[in-house]
């Protein structure tokens, strides 16, 4: 996704009726692997 920002970002202007596109930017959302990890967590805890 990040190599494709400026292409994302040129289509989204012209889609969109702004005089300046804003950045965007990509970041990782890793609550779902921490939810992961405290779901697997407390299942080892409910099996002792």
């Amino acid at each position: 996704l990040k190599s494709a920002s400026g292409y994302i970002r040129k289509e989204i202007g012209q889609r969109i009726n702004l005089r300046n596109t804003p950045q965007i930017l990509f970041e990782l959302d890793d609550s779902i692997s921490y939810s992961m990890k405290i779901e697997e967590l407390i299942e080892k805890a409910r099996e002792k």
